[in-house]
């Protein structure tokens, strides 16, 4: 799923929830105050909050996955840490 940009700012946005109180910081109360966003102006962008809940946890992911590939090569860590998080990744 590409993310729009102003979805992609909400997202960016969002990391501080998971810092701090974690995924269950993720409410429909919270979230709007984080990203300062009006409660149901959410639902303009994503059809609820379980799907930007997954659109963060991908971008998390990709952000990893990004930040791996920039780790000089050390003898079988990078590659074990890739296929790690790789195998956490969400499908859809």
């Amino acid at each position: 799923m590409e993310l729009s940009s102003r979805q992609l700012e909400m997202v960016e946005d969002a990391g501080g929830l998971l810092t701090s109180p974690g995924v269950d910081g993720l409410t429909n109360n919270n979230l709007p105050k984080e990203i300062c966003l009006a409660k149901n102006d959410l639902y303009k962008h994503f059809t609820g909050i379980e799907e930007f809940a997954v659109s963060l946890l991908r971008y998390l992911a990709d952000d990893v996955d990004k930040r791996l590939k920039n780790i000089p090569a050390l003898p079988g860590l990078t590659k074990f840490l890739h296929q790690y998080f790789n195998s956490c990744r969400l499908t859809g």
